[in-house]
């Protein structure tokens, strides 16, 4: 086996463990807006929830951001929730949203990612109006495409 394959295969294994981690309770995940108020992930049942976690140093997660940003936009009058999570400090967080002007909600996580289950970033999970994980990606993708568009509002539509 060349190392390439070698590589390629534990690069696979990496982003199948984050697609597939069994040890993720969003339910107990310790919350806080930007203005220091707790939150909870069963604060939006009812709605369908774009749950994307991400960090400033993550390449990845930077690059889908504006994705995000702009299927948020198109999306804003729908049934979804677009929140953005990272572990960062509140002050890092507010500095990338101050300087990027992503219209959308941010929360900071007190637990280290890896304590919580999200071992790759960006992770991102699509929760059902009963707050049940229905689809889980773990690398970026471009969410303005009328592909994921089309995912999205699927997943809108299910009752």
């Amino acid at each position: 086996m060349k190392l390439y394959d070698k590589i390629f295969l534990f690069i696979t294994f990496i982003f199948w463990i984050g697609c597939n981690a069994p040890n993720i309770n969003l339910a107990t995940m310790e919350l806080k807006n930007m203005k220091g108020r707790s939150r909870e992930i069963s604060d939006y049942k009812g709605d369908v929830v774009f749950l994307n976690f991400w960090a400033s140093w993550c390449a990845p997660c930077m690059r889908e951001m504006p994705e995000i940003a702009k299927a948020a936009n198109i999306l804003r009058k729908e049934d979804i929730h677009f929140i953005l999570v990272s572990d960062e400090s509140e002050k890092t967080i507010k500095d990338y949203v101050d300087k990027n002007g992503f219209d959308m909600e941010y929360l900071r996580s007190l637990q280290k990612f890896k304590d919580a289950g999200i071992l790759s970033l960006p992770q991102t999970f699509i929760l059902n109006r009963k707050g049940e994980i229905l689809e889980s990606y773990s690398s970026s993708r471009d969410w303005s495409s009328e592909e994921s568009l089309a995912l999205l509002r699927n997943y809108i539509d299910q009752q």
